[in-house]
């Protein structure tokens, strides 16, 4: 077991979640490594979350709260940002749950290899269902100066969130952009990749993200292709700075792209929104010089990405859906999670 000599900060803005905090402050404190301080951000919720939040406090004094006017996740990690004072810092969201080795595996694999961030494997719940994403086959050590070792990254890791890593405070050189409510988190990741000399991502799974029935991402929103195409510029120059290749940069941040194209026009399928509603969404994507721009520069590799880049470019809509629900009842009937 990690000696307990080094203080983890780990962030938790809360908004709206009192059905699940206890949930997750209870796996957050229950954590193999003790020597943690817990940062609960209370983002203006209505509900009676910020009572909760005092009364853990009351009951476990690694906890500090701040209430604070609602200004969206973003402002509420940067206002935890502030008064951390661990060496390392981690990210929960208050509707998560994280496993008992979530600080310990991180804090060791990081120190182990001598790198400045460390990531693990996370896991989808959804309901009753489990289902494990972008695990890699064995621990990688990756130098964000090799264009490849950072295709790798993509490929092998959930790398645009900040839930399941843990940071060196002493290199979070730019916060949260608050300016931005979507898409910021990969934003921040990428600032902070620019400061790496050496990332290591490990197999175990570490962290239980929890799909909330109403969110964006079952939802799908026009409003979120405009925001991704708004920010692709940003996204790319930031991969462009990290790789030094136009190649690889117009591969990463296309795919970013066309996956959000994929899961938000999926969500408004599911979600039984009319076709032609849909079909307008679609198109509205489809025809926007910026995406005509995007597809110049992406270039396939798997199965799932040619058939969505192409579905984009060739404004095939009912192509997409097909495969989207074919691949959906798939997984559903050999019980994949």
């Amino acid at each position: 077991m990690q000696k307990n000599t080094d203080l983890i900060s780990i962030i938790i803005p809360v908004y709206k979640v009192e059905k699940y905090l206890d949930r997750c402050l209870e796996s957050v404190l229950n954590q193999n490594y003790k020597n943690t301080e817990v940062i609960l951000v209370d983002d203006g919720s209505p509900d009676n979350c910020p009572k909760i939040c005092d009364d853990w406090a009351k009951k476990d004094k690694r906890i500090k709260v701040i209430h604070k006017q609602n200004g969206g996740v973003s402002s509420a990690r940067n206002e935890g940002l502030k008064i951390a004072k661990g060496e390392y810092v981690c990210f929960v969201d208050s509707d998560d749950e994280v496993l008992p080795n979530y600080c310990e595996d991180l804090l060791k694999a990081l120190k182990d290899n001598d790198a400045d961030m460390a990531m693990g494997t996370m896991i989808n719940v959804h309901g009753e269902i489990r289902k494990i994403i972008k695990q890699p086959k064995k621990q990688l050590l990756i130098n964000p100066k090799n264009k490849k070792d950072v295709l790798k990254m993509h490929k092998n890791s959930h790398y645009a969130n900040p839930i399941n890593k843990i940071y060196k405070k002493e290199k979070i050189k730019e916060l949260f952009n608050i300016d931005y409510n979507y898409g910021e988190d990969l934003i921040f990741n990428l600032y902070y990749i620019k400061n790496c000399e050496k990332i290591v991502i490990i197999k175990q799974p570490i962290y239980l993200y929890h799909v909330v029935q109403g969110s964006l991402s079952l939802h799908g929103d026009i409003n979120v292709y405009k925001k991704i195409l708004k920010m692709y510029d940003l996204r790319y120059q930031l991969i462009f700075d990290i790789v030094k290749d136009k190649k690889y940069a117009g591969y990463i941040a296309g795919e970013q792209f066309f996956n959000v194209v994929y899961y938000n026009i999926l969500g408004m399928h599911r979600n039984q929104v009319k076709y032609e509603e849909i079909e307008k969404v679609f198109n509205e994507i489809c025809e926007n010089p910026k995406t005509k721009d995007i597809i110049k520069n992406y270039w396939a590799k798997t199965t799932k990405t040619k058939i969505i880049y192409n579905s984009v470019k060739n404004k095939n809509l009912k192509k997409l859906l097909f495969w989207g629900t074919l691949k959906g009842k798939i997984n559903k009937i050999i019980g994949k999670k």
